[in-house]
């Protein structure tokens, strides 16, 4: 076989600008006024070529060498963005401030007819202290707030019904299909999303303590999403603006705080802590999913997925064979977004010596821990080496009996939604012995994955120390310093194991986290000065 790929493309950003400043305007007033134009544009392509069916000559690798028609495929992708923008920067007498922008683009991934969009942004912020008296403890109260609209063009081609085009797919005859299963049925507009946040900043007792607040506020409207229609109009989903609107709310602070300040020790800590969830604000009546927890000021982030069939009491119920049961409707599980994260930074000096020490964390949510899905079905877990494994094994028994009960008789009839609407079943306890190597790849440990990653990282320890200046310029330097530093130091993870929750995914098989520990060198030469020649 032999082939050959080429790959090339190019990227050009242009950039016109204007700007025009001018102080003290009608008294304490401060303009900046900017305005600019800019082109974007971008291509890739694509060729790849390859021998069929091998090569006729032995050893010479050319593509006339191939047994039958070559195989080729190429590809070309070409986007462009036009860009008109101002910006008007505004202060007065050193205590308010105030940002306008507008901007409006041209982006040739989208229709004609929604081709132009345009965006604008406010932000403000005053400095109480500038404009009335404070006490003495209070070093600057700023208080700040901005609001924005950004939206969001499609990629390249996504409007685009287009071919792709085979060469001698069947004896002679080439072939012409869709790149895409999507079908365009109207003007795609961008998506949009408008944000406003308001905060506060204060510095306080001589700047030994710093405390920021911010609450934000993003509301999504007009988004774009590949709707599923049926097969047998030749597509299988069609690109459109959905009705469907989302708000996400969110609230972080940050703490910063010197707890000791003095000549030759000095000891200075931060703490942030954040809390972000999306909202359901206005469903579609079309697009918009049609289960139990999809509605209006519900959660976006709900972790899904066919729970284990319980009885009114909460026991497994199993089949005749000894094995539990699956529902065949999807349930909630819970929610994947962290109740909050949070982070503590600490900085110790102490005359020449330097330490730093820094943890972070999550705290709730569920993530799916794949790592542990698989161990069970493969019998890697060590919780699967036990006696009933054994007998198994060794004495060739199936003696485990699961927990939970059988039906003993009865119907049950659920809804759409998986809600019993009749259950007239009896139960018995579960006495049928069954293979464990079967049960336990089955069941696991019972929470299909659904686990709480709840986290607490060592996330770095450095320690460092600067020679006294008398020793490095001793050696021809102005400052040498060494340090040594550890990353990813200790993880205590509440239920989440074999794997690390940092990373919020283990769908695929993950790598443990690395630990990393390092030696950093500093030296800066001096040079000598020659205006103090004698």
């Amino acid at each position: 076989m032999f082939g050959q790929n080429q790959s090339k493309g190019y990227s050009l950003n242009t950039d016109l600008l204007f700007n025009y400043e001018k102080k003290k305007v009608l008294g304490d007033l401060d303009i900046d006024l900017t305005a600019g134009a800019s082109m974007y544009k971008w291509e890739d392509q694509f060729l790849s070529a390859s021998t069929r069916n091998g090569i006729i000559i032995p050893g010479i690798y050319s593509l006339n060498n191939s047994a039958e028609r070559p195989n080729v495929s190429s590809s070309r992708f070409r986007k462009q963005v036009n860009s008109l923008f101002g910006l008007a920067s505004l202060s007065w007498d050193g205590a308010v401030f105030l940002d306008v922008t507008g901007r409006n683009d041209w982006s040739s991934s989208l229709p004609s007819s929604t081709r132009s969009f345009f965006y604008p942004s406010v932000a403000g912020s005053v400095l109480i202290n500038e404009l009335a008296s404070m006490p003495q403890w209070m070093d600057l109260w700023k208080v700040r707030g901005s609001w924005t609209l950004s939206k969001q063009d499609l990629g390249v081609y996504a409007t685009n019904v287009n071919y792709n085009l085979g060469v001698g797919a069947w004896g002679d005859y080439n072939t012409a299909n869709y790149t895409r299963n999507i079908r365009r049925d109207e003007d795609v507009s961008p998506q949009v999303s408008r944000t406003w946040e308001i905060g506060t900043a204060a510095f306080l007792l001589k700047n030994r303590l710093n405390v920021d607040v911010a609450y934000y506020n993003i509301y999504t409207y007009d988004r774009q999403i590949s709707a599923a229609i049926p097969a047998s109009s030749g597509f299988t989903s069609i690109l459109v603006n959905t009705e469907e609107t989302r708000v996400q709310r969110g609230v972080e602070i940050t703490l910063n705080a010197g707890i000791i300040k003095k000549e030759n020790f000095s000891w200075d800590v931060a703490l942030n802590w954040a809390k972000t969830h999306q909202y359901y604000k206005d469903l579609d009546p079309v697009y918009s999913p049609d289960n139990l927890w999809t509605k209006e000021g519900g959660r976006v982030d709900n972790y899904t997925g066919t729970a284990w069939l319980r009885d009114p009491q909460g026991n497994l119920i199993n089949t005749d064979g000894g094995l539990p049961i699956r529902s065949d409707y999807t349930t909630l599980f819970g929610h994947s977004d962290p109740d909050f994260i949070w982070g503590f930074t600490n900085a110790i000096t102490w005359k020449d010596f330097d330490f730093h020490l820094s943890f972070d964390g999550r705290v709730g949510g569920l993530l799916n821990n794949y790592s542990s899905y698989k161990m069970w079905d493969t019998g890697a877990h060590p919780d699967s080496d036990n006696e009933w494994r054994y007998d198994e094994v060794v004495n060739g028994n199936t003696s485990y009996v699961g927990e939970g009960v059988q039906v003993a008789s009865g119907s049950v009839t659920y809804d759409q939604y998986g809600q019993i609407v009749e259950d007239t079943r009896t139960y018995k306890p579960n006495e049928t012995p069954t293979s464990y190597e079967t049960y336990a790849r089955r069941y696991g440990d019972g929470t299909l994955g659904a686990t709480d990653p709840t986290f607490i990282k060592l996330r770095e320890i450095a320690i460092g120390y600067t020679l006294p200046k008398s020793v490095s310029e001793r050696w021809g330097m102005s400052r040498a310093r060494v340090s040594l530093t550890a990353q990813n130091v200790f993880l205590w993870a509440k239920d989440f194991k074999f794997a690390d929750p940092d990373f919020n995914t283990d769908t695929e098989l993950t790598s443990p986290s690395q630990r990393f520990v390092g030696l950093n060198i500093n030296l800066h030469i001096a040079h000598p000065d020659n205006s103090k020649k004698r």
